[in-house]
């Protein structure tokens, strides 16, 4: 199994990367996650690093059995994750607009090729070519807006699950990309010089694949080559089996 990973900061951002990743492995396990701050929010790289770790933290202090299916574990993962995030929020006094971050949580089995991920906002997922583009309108769904309702309780927690996030399942799992959706959000910064797809070349293409910066060198690739660089903030982690 391969992970390629690239964290970088998109040019229409002047000072800080808002977009975090997250990954690690506990037995056949894999957490691979992606978060991206709300440009109109206050210091919202603060909330995706904050969500970020909470999530990471909650993942390896999850006891991890053969018996849990991943669907009950990203559950679980998601409830107590939220529930640290909230703790840290309120213990500095965070507002609302301080807390926005999307949230792409994704869990692999890396034993069976399958896999789980759940879609809070905007961001992408490839799964063996087959593109989710989820896009809403440039006014994502917010965790932070139901933080309190997912820590409420099951009924609460299912109600925001089927009203306010989304679920992936898939199974014979060869190639995952999950990204933040900077993914799409390149611009030029010379002449046109042909027609190429960015989400196509850095989560389908294999090229590089055995390289460790394989994600990096696309993106210096596409830039030297094609005259294209992220305008946003890109975070993109592509598992390859």
């Amino acid at each position: 199994m391969k992970i390629r990973t690239h964290l970088a900061r998109g040019s229409q951002h002047k000072v800080y990367c808002e977009d975090f990743l997250v990954i690690s492995q506990q037995n056949d396990i894999l957490l691979a996650a992606v978060f991206d701050g709300c440009s109109s929010g206050i210091q919202s790289h603060l909330a995706s690093g904050i969500l970020g770790n909470s999530v990471l933290h909650s993942f390896k202090n999850i006891h991890i059995d053969d018996s849990m299916d991943l669907e009950s574990l990203s559950d679980q993962l998601i409830q107590s994750a939220f529930a640290k995030a909230c703790q840290v929020f309120e213990t500095l006094g965070m507002i609302t607009d301080q807390q926005l971050s999307t949230a792409l949580i994704g869990l692999i089995d890396t034993k069976n090729a399958r896999a789980i991920i759940t879609i809070a906002g905007d961001g992408v997922v490839v799964i063996n070519d087959e593109k989710h583009i989820i896009e809403q309108d440039n006014t994502p769904d917010y965790p932070a807006y139901h933080f309190k309702e997912v820590l409420a309780g099951a009924q609460s927690y299912n109600d925001w699950l089927k009203n306010h996030a989304r679920r992936i399942s898939a199974g014979n799992i060869f190639d995952m990309t999950i990204s933040t959706d900077g993914i799409n959000a390149f611009g030029f910064t010379g002449p046109k010089k042909n027609d190429i797809s960015t989400l196509d070349y850095l989560a389908v293409d294999t090229f590089l694949a055995e390289n460790q910066a394989m994600l990096s060198r696309k993106v210096n690739i596409l830039n030297t080559m094609h005259n294209l660089a992220p305008l946003d903030d890109l975070g993109i982690i592509r598992i390859m089996f």
